[in-house]
C-alpha cells in the first residue's frame, strides 16, 4: 500500500537476545523503577512455545511477559516524538501494541499507557483495559479483549481535533473515540524534555497494583502522528514478526457490525461490513459469510475501492443466544481472509397482539393538530413560548406547548431551542432505535412510523406540566383488557411521565406506569416517599398549586399499592425506553367508559412520543423479560456497589434480590446497592422478577471485593506557621494576595483554650470581607471516582472554635471561584449544614469551644454525613448527586478545586480558628469518625478501628486463669481507673497469682 503518513518513530520486538528490551527502531525501553528492581526480577523473555503461551496465527514468536505492577514499577518507552500540533507537548500520535492476557488477568482492570512519567500515588494511567475487557478512560470503553488471544491494540491521537480526539482499534477495526483537550494529560513529553520523553507501560500510581495484571506483549510500535482508520486497517491483526512499518498490498475490513462481543444486539443479526482495497482488489465473488457455520445469502455490492456486504436473518435468534459470523473472502493476489464476530442476542419478548378493538396511529390528523375526542391542556409557565411562534421545527415554539401530533421525520434534522435560538441535532435520539422491540414475529425498527404523538419539555424555558385524555372507549364486552402502545421516552432526572385510565368519568384515576429517574427508586425506597418528597428540580405551579413533589401531577391516590408501577428509568439513556409497552388494566374489563390520561412534566428535560396507540383483548400473557442484565463488579472495601437490570413487562412488576441464593430483606426495587462493601458482601446477586404471568430470575453478577484504597490528599496541623501539610500531595494556599496578610499563625494559651489541656498551634481566619479572599486547595493527584468525572467520595474534618458570638460562618465551598454560596455553613444560631441537604439542631455548635467538625460525602449513593466529636449529628439520604454542586474538581481540572472559609456576599462570614484539617478521598465509615473522636492537639488522625477481644476469666486451684482471643497485650490493676501494669510475655490461656484481694484484668489491642 506504500509509506504512511505517520513515521515509525520506535519499534520493539523484543526479539534481541543481548538485549530484549532493544528497539528496532528508537532507544531501547527501561523498568522505571531501574536496573536490578521489582520488575526487572519479575519481567520474562521467550518465545511464545517456550512459556506455555499460544503462538501468533500459529507461529512461534518472541515477547515479554510482564507482571502486576504497582507505583514503582513498570516500563518507560522513549517515543521518540517531538512536540507537535502547535503545542507544548506531542498533540499527534499514535501507539500500537501486540498483546496477550491469560485468563487470571482477563475481567479486571489492566492499565496500558501512562503519560504522566512521575506516576504520582493515586494518579490514573490515560487508557485501560476495563472489567468488561474495554480500551478506553473516563467511562468510555470500547471493544472487547478476550483472554488467552494475541489482540493488535492501537490508540490514535489527534488533540488538534475538534471532537473524537482519540480513536480506538482492535485488530485494525474502529471500536470507539474518546474526548481530550489540546495540550492535555493525553499529550506526550517531547523529545525536548529527554529523558522524560516517555510513557509509562502496563502501570499506574496506584500503590498495591489493583489496576494492573499480568500479560504478554510482542510488538510495540510509536508513529508521531495520528494515522487514519484505514492505515491501521492495513496493520490488520497481530503477527509473529511483529507490527509492519509499511503495510504490503493488501485488502483490510474496516467495518464489522455487529462488534466482536457485541451484547443485545439485534434478534434478526442485521450485518454491515466494509472491505477496503489497499492494492489488492477484493474478488466479490468468492465474499461468504456464515452464521453458526451455515452459509447464509448476503448482497454484496462494490463501490469504486469499496465492498459493502450486508445480511438480515430471515428468522428471529432466540433471547439472550450467543452466535457467531464468519466472513470469508478472496482478493486477486489469491489471499485468503477469514474474520468471525461472535454477539449475542437481546433478552426480547415477542409481543403478540390480536387486531384491536381500537387503534389510533396518528396518520389521519393534520400535524400540529389532534384526533377527534384527544384533548390536550397545560399548567406550564406561559412564559416559556411566544403564542406567535407555530414553526414545528422549533421546540420552544407554541407548537409544543401542548402534546400535539408532529412528523416524525422532522427529529431527523436538526431542530430550533427556546424559541428562535441555536439548532441542536440533540432530537435526532428521539428515534433511537432498541433492538428489544419485537412484535408478532418481526422486529420494530422504527417505533414511530409517519406521525406520532408529541409532548416535550427540553430545550424550552420555563417549567412544563403537559396533559392529554384519550377518547372513552366502551370495553362493556370485553375481557382480559390490555394496552399496547409504541414508547419513545427519555428520563431526565427531575422530569416524570405519568400514565393513568379512569372508569368513572375521571372521578377516580387507576395506575397505569409513573416513569421518575432510576435512582430514586433503585434499592427499592418508600413508594410513598418518592412521590411526595420536594423533587430538588421538579416543576412548580402556580394555579393551581402543584408541585415540587412528583405525586402532585398524578391522579391515583398515593399509597404503598403504587409501588409495581412505579418505573425508573435511566438518566439520559436514548435507548432504553424505547419500548413497546404493554399493560394489563383489569379494571377495564366490561367496562363502558375508559378513557386515558398522559402526564408529562418537566424543566428543561426530555420527550415523551406516543404511536400505534392499541387497546387489546388478549387472553395469554408473558412473563417479564430482562433486557438488561446485572452485570459482576469489583469494588474495594470500603466503596459502594449497584446491580441494576431493566425489565420489560405487560404489566406491573415486584421483585427481590438475592444473595448467594437468599433473599435480602426489604431490597425489593429494579436495584440493589451495597454501601461501603466488606469481604462479607462478596458473592453472588441474583434478581426474581415477577409478573401476573410468571417469574423471570436474572443472570448471576458477582461482587468481588479487594483491600480498600485510601489516598490522604491532605494533613495540615500549621504547626511550622505556614500552610504546609504534613502529610498528602494536596496544596493549600491563599485565594489571592491580601488573604495571607489577613490571617494569623498563632498558639493556644492566654485567651484561647488549650485543646484537651495541652497547647495546640492554630490558623486564625478572619471575617473575610472580600470574594477572592479565602484559602484555596488543589488535590494535585486526584481523579474522578464513582464513575463520575469529579470527586464524589470524600471525607472533610476540622478542629476549629469560633468565637462567640456566633453568626453565619462558611466552611467550604464547592465553586472554587467562589461566585456562589458555600456548601456547609455554620448558622448564627450554632446549626451546622445548607439548605440542599439539611440542617442538624441548633446548639450543635458552641462558641469559644474547641470541635471537631465532619462532612462525609458518597454522593453517588446520594449520602451525606455530618459529625461532631465522632457522634453522627445528620445524614441525607435520597436521590444520586453524582457529579453535582457537591463534587469536588479534582486535579484534572485546571486551577484550584476548593476554597476554605469563605462566600461571595461578604454578608456571612465569622471569624475561625482553626488547628487541624484532614481531607481524605473515602466517605469515612461511621466506626472510624466514633474512633476519632474529638480534637486534640495532636491533631487529626485516622485511627485504626480494631475489633475487641473476647475476655473470659475463671479461678482454678486459686489462681485466676484469663483466655482470650488473638493478639493483645493482658495488664492487670487492683482498680478499674488503674494504673495498669503489663504482664510481659503473657500468652492466652495465661493462669496468674492474684497480687490484691480485688484484681481487675484486660487485654488491650
Amino acid at each position: 500500500m506504500g509509506p504512511l503518513s505517520a513515521a515509525v518513530t520506535g519499534l520493539w520486538n523484543f526479539d534481541q537476545p543481548a538485549n530484549p528490551l532493544a528497539g528496532a527502531v528508537g532507544d531501547p525501553i527501561e523498568y522505571l523503577d531501574g536496573p536490578g528492581g521489582d520488575t526487572e526480577a519479575a519481567t520474562v523473555f521467550g518465545l511464545t512455545s517456550d512459556l506455555g503461551i499460544p503462538d501468533i496465527n500459529g507461529e512461534p514468536a518472541a515477547v515479554m511477559g510482564f507482571p502486576q505492577t504497582d507505583q514503582w514499577m513498570g516500563y518507560l518507552l522513549h517515543h521518540g516524538i517531538a512536540p507537535n500540533g502547535g503545542g507544548w507537548y506531542v498533540n499527534q500520535w499514535t501507539i500500537i501494541m501486540d498483546v496477550l492476557f491469560p485468563a487470571a488477568s482477563t475481567g479486571v482492570w489492566r492499565a496500558l499507557i501512562q503519560t504522566d512519567t512521575f506516576n504520582f500515588q493515586d494518579d490514573d494511567a490515560e487508557f485501560y483495559l476495563n472489567e468488561s475487557n474495554g480500551l478506553g478512560i473516563s467511562n468510555a470503553y470500547h471493544g472487547n479483549v478476550p483472554a488467552d488471544t494475541w489482540v493488535r491494540l492501537a490508540i490514535a491521537v489527534d488533540l488538534t481535533r475538534d471532537s473524537d480526539q482519540i480513536t480506538k482499534y482492535i485488530n485494525g477495526v474502529k471500536v470507539g473515540t474518546n474526548t481530550g483537550e489540546f495540550d492535555s494529560r493525553f499529550g506526550l513529553n517531547g523529545t525536548d524534555l529527554e529523558p522524560d520523553d516517555a510513557v509509562l507501560l502496563f502501570t499506574d500510581g496506584y500503590f498495591d497494583g489493583p489496576y494492573s495484571a499480568p500479560g504478554y506483549v510482542a510488538s510495540i510500535q510509536a508513529r508521531d502522528l495520528c494515522m487514519t482508520d484505514l492505515e491501521i486497517a492495513a496493520l490488520g491483526g497481530p503477527q509473529a514478526d511483529g507490527i509492519p512499518t509499511n503495510p504490503p498490498a493488501q485488502t483490510v475490513v474496516t467495518s464489522f457490525t455487529p462488534q466482536d462481543g457485541q451484547l443485545n444486539y439485534w434478534p434478526d443479526a442485521r450485518t454491515t461490513i466494509t472491505i477496503e482495497d489497499l492494492g489488492a482488489l477484493v474478488d466479490v465473488g468468492s465474499v461468504e459469510l456464515f452464521l453458526d457455520d451455515n452459509p447464509v445469502t448476503v448482497d454484496v455490492v462494490k463501490s469504486g475501492t469499496t465492498t459493502t456486504v450486508t445480511f438480515q436473518s430471515d428468522t428471529l435468534l432466540p433471547p439472550g443466544s450467543q452466535h457467531s459470523l464468519r466472513l470469508s473472502y478472496a482478493d486477486n493476489q489469491s489471499t485468503l481472509t477469514e474474520l468471525t464476530h461472535v454477539f449475542t442476542v437481546v433478552n426480547y419478548t415477542d409481543i403478540v397482539l390480536p387486531e384491536p378493538l381500537y387503534f389510533e396511529d396518528f396518520e389521519s390528523v393534520a400535524e400540529t393538530d389532534l384526533p377527534a375526542g384527544w384533548t390536550a391542556w397545560n399548567l406550564s409557565d406561559p412564559a416559556g413560548w411566544d403564542p406567535g411562534n407555530t414553526d414545528p421545527q422549533d421546540l420552544g415554539s407554541a407548537v409544543f406547548a401542548d402534546w400535539t401530533v408532529i412528523d416524525s421525520t422532522r427529529f431527523t434534522e436538526s431542530m430550533i431551542t427556546y424559541d428562535g435560538g441555536d439548532p441542536t441535532d440533540d432530537y435526532q435520539r428521539v428515534l433511537t432505535p432498541n433492538p428489544a422491540n419485537v412484535v408478532n414475529g418481526e422486529v420494530v425498527d422504527n417505533l414511530a412510523s409517519g406521525q406520532m404523538l408529541f409532548g416535550n419539555t427540553g430545550y424550552r424555558n420555563g417549567d412544563v406540566v403537559i396533559y392529554i385524555t384519550s377518547p372513552v372507549y366502551d370495553l362493556s364486552s370485553a375481557d382480559d383488557v390490555y394496552l399496547a402502545f409504541h414508547s419513545l421516552y427519555e428520563q431526565n432526572q427531575d422530569n416524570l411521565g405519568a400514565l393513568e385510565y379512569t372508569t368513572d368519568g375521571g372521578a377516580t384515576w387507576l395506575p397505569i406506569l409513573y416513569m421518575v429517574d432510576q435512582e430514586e427508586v433503585a434499592a427499592g425506597p418508600d413508594v410513598v416517599a418518592v412521590l411526595t418528597a420536594p423533587n430538588d428540580d421538579q416543576v412548580v405551579t402556580t394555579d393551581p398549586v402543584l408541585g415540587p413533589a412528583h405525586g402532585d401531577f398524578i391522579g391515583a391516590p398515593i399509597t404503598e399499592a403504587l409501588a409495581p408501577y412505579l418505573s425508573g428509568r435511566i438518566d439520559n439513556d436514548p435507548a432504553g425506553s424505547k419500548r413497546v409497552e404493554v399493560f394489563r388494566l383489569a379494571d377495564a374489563d366490561q367496562q363502558g367508559a375508559v378513557q386515558f390520561r398522559f402526564v408529562l412534566t418537566g424543566t428543561d428535560s426530555w420527550y415523551w412520543g406516543i404511536d400505534n396507540f392499541g387497546i387489546y383483548s388478549l387472553s395469554e400473557g408473558v412473563p417479564p423479560v430482562i433486557l438488561t442484565q446485572p452485570t459482576s463488579q469489583t469494588r474495594h472495601i470500603g466503596d459502594s456497589a449497584e446491580f441494576s437490570v431493566v425489565v420489560q413487562s405487560e404489566g406491573p412488576v415486584t421483585y427481590q434480590w438475592m444473595f448467594n441464593g437468599t433473599p435480602l430483606d426489604g431490597i425489593v426495587g429494579p436495584g440493589v446497592i451495597v454501601n461501603a462493601v466488606t469481604d462479607a458482601e462478596a458473592g453472588v446477586y441474583t434478581v426474581a422478577v415477577t409478573n401476573a404471568v410468571g417469574t423471570t430470575l436474572s443472570n448471576p453478577a458477582t461482587l468481588t471485593v479487594l483491600p480498600a484504597v485510601q489516598t490522604v490528599f491532605g494533613r495540615w496541623d500549621f504547626a511550622l506557621g505556614d500552610l504546609t501539610p504534613i502529610e498528602g500531595t494536596c496544596v493549600l494556599d491563599y485565594a489571592d494576595g491580601e488573604t495571607s496578610g489577613l490571617v494569623a499563625f498563632e498558639t493556644t494559651g492566654g485567651g484561647v483554650p488549650n485543646i484537651g489541656g495541652q497547647p495546640a498551634d492554630f490558623i486564625r481566619i478572619p471575617a473575610f470581607t472580600n470574594a477572592t479572599n479565602g484559602l484555596h486547595g488543589f488535590f494535585t493527584d486526584s481523579t474522578g471516582d464513582s464513575g463520575g468525572e469529579y470527586l464524589n467520595q470524600y471525607t472533610l474534618i476540622f478542629d476549629m472554635l469560633i468565637p462567640g458570638p456566633l453568626n453565619w460562618m462558611p466552611i467550604f465551598n464547592t465553586n472554587p471561584a467562589n461566585e456562589n454560596d458555600a456548601d456547609w455553613y455554620v448558622d448564627d444560631a450554632g446549626a451546622i449544614g445548607i439548605a440542599e441537604l439539611g440542617y442538624t439542631d441548633a446548639g450543635t455548635i458552641q462558641p469559644d469551644q474547641w470541635q471537631r467538625v465532619a462532612f462525609v460525602a458518597d454522593l453517588g449513593l446520594g449520602l451525606v454525613r455530618y459529625y461532631v466529636d465522632g457522634v453522627l449529628v445528620y445524614q441525607r439520604t435520597g436521590g444520586s448527586l453524582l457529579d453535582g454542586g457537591f463534587s469536588l474538581y479534582t486535579g484534572q481540572h485546571e486551577g484550584p478545586d476548593l476554597v476554605f472559609f469563605n462566600e461571595p456576599s461578604g454578608l456571612y462570614t465569622h471569624e475561625v480558628l482553626v488547628s487541624s484539617m484532614f481531607i481524605i478521598n473515602d466517605a469515612l465509615a461511621p466506626e472510624i469518625l466514633a474512633a476519632m473522636g474529638g480534637p486534640t492537639a495532636a491533631g487529626i488522625e485516622i485511627v485504626p478501628v480494631v475489633e475487641a477481644p473476647e475476655v473470659s476469666i475463671a479461678f482454678s486451684g486459686g489462681k485466676v486463669v484469663v483466655t482470650w482471643d488473638g493478639a493483645g497485650r493482658l495488664e492487670q490493676a487492683v482498680s478499674a481507673n488503674g494504673p495498669w501494669t503489663e504482664l510481659i510475655g503473657a500468652t492466652s490461656p495465661m493462669q496468674v497469682e492474684p497480687t490484691a484481694a480485688v484484681q481487675f484484668y484486660r487485654v488491650v489491642r
